[in-house]
């Protein structure tokens, strides 16, 4: 799930439209890079937005070694497990993210698996949406307060600001620490 975690760190779309991508369909590639294209979005409004290619090589991993394992093709001894298990599988889906039972991951299940993988791998939980929340403080920070309402597909910059950026208190925090700084 490495490449999970990559896809959503860089491009923090809502969970809704993460847990349903599905390759050829909104999770795209397009001359040789890939696209996220989103046409229903809880803005109301498009969201074409290109996988950053540094991610190439962990979706083509993804796609070529994982995925294909959980779908259950690479042998016969994992394929005749698979169709032994009591999950029904589908032939071929065209979902990305793919369970341990061949089939497509629920929202929820994406919700969990992203959760418990960075809980984990870091010693702390952190849901979908606090990926968000990284993202528009990191956006706010680095570049400018105003990307992180679009990066996020918020029609009013107010929403963010209140509950995803933290980057006010994350630049008050650093003033008071490099004033006690001074102050020794």
């Amino acid at each position: 799930m490495k490449a999970c975690r990559a896809l959503l760190a860089l491009d923090p779309i809502r969970l809704r439209n993460f847990a349903t991508l599905e390759i050829g369909s909104n999770f795209v590639s397009l001359d040789g890079k890939w696209w996220i294209v989103l046409d229903d979005t809880k803005s109301g409004r498009p969201d074409h937005r290109p996988v950053p290619v540094l991610l190439t090589p962990l979706i083509a991993r993804y796609l070529e070694l994982h995925r294909v394992i959980l779908c259950g093709d690479e042998t016969p001894r994992r394929r005749r497990r698979v169709q032994a298990s009591t999950a029904p599988r589908p032939d071929r889906t065209k979902a990305l993210w793919i369970s341990r039972f061949a089939g497509p991951l629920s929202y929820s299940e994406v919700e969990r698996v992203i959760t418990e993988t960075t809980r984990v791998l870091t010693g702390r939980p952190m849901s979908p949406h606090l990926f968000r929340a990284a993202a528009a403080t990191s956006a706010a920070l680095s570049l400018s307060p105003h990307l992180a309402s679009v990066l996020l597909q918020h029609a009013d910059s107010r929403v963010t600001e209140e509950h995803y950026n933290r980057a006010s208190s994350l630049s008050v925090a650093r003033d008071f620490a490099a004033l006690i700084g001074r102050m020794r």
